[in-house]
């Protein structure tokens, strides 16, 4: 092999060093692109998916039990009931609308709005239905609640549906514990959960679904 030879054979080698280093930069430029792009579409959902949130939350009613009247006694014929007033006050950036009881279960020949955390506690109805079924910032409902008259401390559990006025559907849970033995009001202990929102159409449950 001549001089030529080598020169010639080094310049292949050379040739396809370059060919290769351009193929790998180009690939790489394009998974870079392609990667850019990516995390473009991603903020983008994500900004979105906030941007609603932070809509949602400023239109969310939220509420918190109000227990600042005492529980009376009725008596018919037969037996002596319990009647527990509650009040609800929406402390929300936003008013409230279509607000009601949710039934937590039923059997074939009730709907049952409340539940104890004692099996053999008393069943608690519904006496007085809410008031309203609005309510503004700041302002309140009330319903009442009966049941036979007992010597138990029970915490006692319900939960509410409602709107807001965008027409998204929420619930929250409350709990409340009493004991007429010691005093005629509901206790300090009770607890207003945070509303969730359950309205399955709404893209703002789960921002997965903002991605179609």
């Amino acid at each position: 092999m001549n001089i030529s030879d080598y020169i010639a054979f080094f310049a292949l080698i050379i040739s396809i060093i370059g060919i290769y280093l351009s193929y790998k930069n180009h690939k790489t430029t394009i998974e870079w692109d392609y990667y850019k792009e990516n995390m473009r579409k991603t903020e983008e959902v994500r900004k979105d998916y906030y941007t609603k949130n932070i809509n949602r939350i400023n239109l969310m009613p939220h509420f918190h039990l109000v227990m600042d009247k005492e529980i009376s006694v009725s008596k018919n014929s037969f037996e002596e009931f319990f009647i527990i007033p509650i009040s609800l006050i929406n402390i929300g950036k936003e008013n409230g609308t279509n607000i009601r009881l949710e039934p937590i279960s039923e059997d074939k020949k009730n709907t049952y709005y409340f539940e104890t955390n004692n099996q053999e506690g008393e069943v608690h109805y519904i006496r007085n239905y809410i008031d309203k079924k609005y309510a503004l910032i700041g302002e309140v409902i009330n319903f009442s609640i009966s049941c036979k008259k007992h010597d138990q401390a029970l915490n006692v559990y319900f939960k509410i549906r409602f709107d807001d006025i965008a027409g998204r559907i929420y619930e929250q849970e409350f709990r409340f514990l009493y004991d007429f033995n010691i005093m005629k009001q509901i206790t300090m202990n009770h607890e207003s959960k945070l509303p969730k929102c359950i309205n399955e159409n709404d893209p703002m449950i789960d921002p997965k679904k903002n991605k179609s």
